[in-house]
């Protein structure tokens, strides 16, 4: 399916980058003072003595908070570490979380950017190899990325190992020579970055993807949480469907007093 959106739809490249979305939603839960950034969560654990589902949450600075509800937006990685003290027995989301491993989950992708001088158009703006497993892609051919105009260029090569090789950035290079003759001499700005994360999860038969219910009131999103799509498509659909349970749960649930660990100000907040 998600081949087929790719072949026949395209992809969407947005005005701004993902950035862009970001903080149009900073400003909208700015605005209802239910934003609260720089809060490290270090802990999270169901309360058992609780008449209905709750979750406990410490925090760095000590303080807890307690909420019917609770949507990890994190990689798996994180979630195993927040959970390590929750028993997966009854929970077989939670178990196939425990058992997955980044290093065999997770796959990486040696990943060079540059903003090039507008001077003159380039020769493609879209590679991608079938001998070699690389990637280009001229994201301001479509979408207003870059400032005054600039040749804003990703590229990228898959990694069958955890570390890049010393030639990784040689070939992407090299990759560029193809596509932009003549661009070392037009950069404006390069960043290069030897590994990073181009999915959380690769789904096989043995190693499902979870759900986004990981246990009664805890929920996740991201590209690691099972939906029809991948990548930013199983993000977004994923927090969907989490969002969905959400309000579903939240509508026959009775009005509640402030949690009994949170301060009048926490009881308003968003904590993520």
């Amino acid at each position: 399916m998600q081949l087929h959106l790719a072949v026949t739809g395209g992809v969407l490249y947005l005005d701004g980058g993902w950035r862009s979305l970001v903080e149009q939603l900073e400003q909208k839960l700015a605005a209802a003072g239910r934003l609260q950034t720089g809060t490290k969560v270090t802990e999270l654990r169901p309360l058992d003595d609780a008449p209905e589902s709750r979750w406990l949450l410490t925090l760095a600075c000590g303080q807890r908070v307690s909420a019917r509800q609770v949507l990890l937006a994190v990689a798996p990685g994180v979630a195993r570490k927040l959970l390590s003290a929750v028993g997966a027995k009854n929970h077989p989301a939670l178990a196939a979380l425990r058992e997955a491993s980044d290093l065999t989950t997770a796959s990486y992708a040696a990943c060079l950017q540059v903003a090039l001088d507008p001077v003159t158009s380039g020769k493609y703006d879209f590679v991608l190899g079938l001998d070699e497993p690389v990637y280009l892609s001229a994201f301001s051919a479509t979408a207003q990325v870059g400032p005054s105009g600039a040749d804003v260029i990703h590229v990228m090569r898959y990694l069958d190992q955890a570390e890049a090789s010393p030639t990784a950035r040689r070939e992407l290079e090299a990759l560029l020579d193809f596509a932009r003759p003549g661009w070392r001499e037009r950069v404006c700005e390069a960043s290069y970055q030897p590994r990073l994360c181009v999915t959380n999860w690769i789904e096989t038969s043995r190693r499902p993807r979870p759900g986004s219910e990981l246990a009664p009131g805890l929920f996740a999103a991201g590209d690691w949480v099972r939906t029809d799509g991948v990548l930013a498509d199983a993000a977004v659909g994923s927090a969907l469907a989490a969002a969905a349970c959400v309000l579903e749960q939240r509508a026959t649930l009775q009005p509640e007093p402030a949690p009994m660990f949170a301060t009048p100000r926490a009881a308003s907040e968003l904590w993520s």
